[in-house]
This record gives C-alpha cells, structure tokens and sequence, in this order.
C-alpha cells in the first residue's frame, strides 16, 4: 500500500530539485516575472495600460511598476500617452523587446526537446499525461494558502 505521506515528501523534493535546474530558468525568464508582461503584449495586447497588466497577470501594482521601469531601462519596451485618454500611460514591446523574447523562448524550446529526446517517447508521453492530470486535478481543488 502506497504511503502518500512519503510519496508527498519525495514529490516536494523533486519539484524543489526541478526548480533549480536550468530548463526552470528558461521557464522563468519566458513566462514569469517580466518575460509574461513582454509576452502578453506580443501575444495579447500591444498598447496595454499597467492597470490592465496588474488584472490580467494578477500581480501588485507595485510589482508592475517596478517589471516596467526594468523593461523600459532594458529598451523591451516603451510607455507612451494614450492618444485617445491623456490620462493613460499605454506599454508597448519594442522590436528588441520581441527579439529578446523569442531568442529565450528558442532557447526554451531547444532545452526542452533535449530533455524530452532523453525520455524516450514512451516516458515523454506518460509524462505529459501525468502533468496534465495534475493540473488538471490543482486547477479543480482550491489549495488554500497557511501562511501562518
């Protein structure tokens, strides 16, 4: 019989171990932090108010603020007053800014299809599945945060 206990103590270590590897960095610099606002206004919206950044990737405004000043530093992006509404401030990507996003994103992508390679097809395959159940499964019960 399955002790779910110890099954939870390896599967927290192994995400723990998965976080610091390198294909996670890709991860990250692609989809998390500042790399999501640059996809989101080449996928989404280019022109985006930060209000409407702060709604749809569900961060602090303060972080917002911070990932855009970083970003406009950076030249990925720029921020410029809405024609229409003078009081809007609006983000757009810059070409560089579409640049640095596609060249992680490669990268991503080449690291990925290596470690998948390294599976096989039978394991990339039952691996896939697996993730997707358990996504599946934590997008249907809501795992309260004990920050206490």
């Amino acid at each position: 019989m399955l002790d779910y206990e110890e099954a939870a103590r390896l599967f927290v270590s192994l995400w723990g171990r998965m976080m610091h590897r390198p294909v996670n960095y890709h991860i990250e610099k692609t989809y998390i932090g500042e790399g999501r606002i640059l996809l989101y206004l080449c996928l989404k919206h280019n022109g985006a108010t930060a209000g409407e950044l702060k709604k749809e990737l569900e961060v602090g405004a303060s972080r917002i603020a911070n990932a855009l000043k970083n970003l406009e530093a950076k030249g990925l992006v720029t921020r410029e007053i809405s024609q229409e509404d003078k009081r809007q401030v609006l983000v757009y990507i810059t070409e560089e800014g579409k640049e640095v996003l596609k060249e992680r994103n490669d990268q991503l992508m080449t690291n990925t299809i290596q470690l998948l390679r390294q599976l096989g097809e039978e394991d990339t395959k039952e691996f896939l599945r697996l993730m997707e159940k358990v996504l599946t499964i934590s997008e249907q019960n809501v795992f309260e945060p004990n920050d206490s």
